[in-house]
Formats: structure tokens, sequence, C-alpha cells
């Protein structure tokens, strides 16, 4: 049950980073201080550091070669947050893309 949390923290906080530096960059971009030193900005190196801690923990537990695949994860999961919150199109393509991810896991974690 530990184990599964801390899957669970790791993917939401390595998501979460991804999304945070998008909000922070939709700001003045141009100026790189002001986008990671905002509050977008320093959440995603926080979260970052969650994910960090949280992914050594995941490696002492699963071989590499599994924890990695399964990591893969985030993809699908950052495909589905651009969708819903910055409203991007997922198309054809990205579909069987995450579809193509999910069936590789599966077939690697089997």
């Amino acid at each position: 049950m530990l184990l599964l949390m801390v899957w669970i923290v790791y993917l939401l906080s390595d998501v979460y980073g991804h999304v945070a530096l998008k909000m922070a960059m939709t700001g003045d971009s141009a100026n790189l201080w002001h986008t990671l030193f905002s509050f977008w900005g320093i959440t995603a190196g926080l979260s970052w550091f969650v994910a960090g801690v949280s992914w050594t923990f995941v490696l002492s537990k699963h071989p590499l070669l599994t924890a990695n695949t399964v990591a893969a994860l985030t993809y699908i999961l950052i495909g589905v947050a651009a969708a819903i919150i910055f409203k991007e199109t997922l198309t054809r393509q990205n579909i069987v893309g995450m579809v193509c991810v999910f069936v590789g896991i599966y077939l690697v974690t089997q």
C-alpha cells in the first residue's frame, strides 16, 4: 500500500511540475528570473523535488527497467492535463501514441 501511495505521489508531483512550469511561462516568459521565482515556478521546483525523493524510494523497491517503464505514465497524464487545463487539442495521433505507451508499459511489466 505504501509503495502504491509513493507511486501516486511521484506521478502527481512530476505532472504538477510540468503543468506549473507551463503556467509560469504563460506570463512574462522572456524574464527567466520572474518565471523561476513566480508562484508557479517555485511550486514546480518543489514538486520536482518531491518527485525526486519519491523516485528514489521507488527505485529502491523496483528494478530500474520496471520503474522507468511505469514512470512513462507521466507522458499520458501530461497529455490529459494539457487537454483539460490548457484546452490543448489531442489529435488522433496523440491518442494512439498514448495508447501505445500504455500498451508498452503493460507489456514490459508483465
